[in-house]
C-alpha cells in the first residue's frame, strides 16, 4: 500500500472494519508513505490496545509529528506490537520523547 494518499477517512474505515473485528487476525500492516496525519495517529493509538494480534505496523514516511505522538502513545504500553516502523516522520525531539516513553513502558516491543 505504498505511496497512496489514503488519508483519516480510510484510516477510520480500516481500523473499525478490520483492526476492531475479532474476525481477522492481520499480524501486519504497512501503511508506509501513504500521506497520514496526526489525526491517523490518533486512531491508531486507540485501536492498538483493542487489537490482540498485530504484531507488526509500518507507519513509515507519513506526516506524524509530535501532536500525532503524543495521542499514539499515550497507550502504546498496552500494545503486544512487536515491530514498530515510524522513520522520516517529522516527530522532532518532542514527539521521540512520547515514544521513548511509550517505548519504556511496554515489555514487548
Amino acid at each position: 500500500m505504498n505511496h497512496n494518499k489514503l488519508g483519516t477517512e480510510f484510516v477510520e474505515i480500516l481500523c473499525k472494519e478490520i483492526l476492531e473485528d475479532a474476525r481477522y487476525s492481520l499480524e501486519t500492516l504497512n501503511l508506509e508513505d501513504c500521506s497520514l496525519t496526526d489525526e491517523s495517529a490518533n486512531i491508531f493509538g486507540d485501536v492498538l490496545i483493542k487489537n490482540d494480534n498485530l504484531r507488526c505496523l509500518n507507519l513509515s514516511r507519513n506526516g506524524f509529528t509530535y501532536k500525532g505522538m503524543e495521542d499514539f502513545c499515550k497507550d502504546l504500553h498496552k500494545s503486544v506490537l512487536t515491530v514498530l516502523m515510524l522513520h522520516w516522520n517529522p516527530i522532532g525531539a518532542k514527539g521521540g520523547q512520547f515514544l521513548a516513553k511509550a517505548l519504556h513502558e511496554n515489555e514487548v516491543l
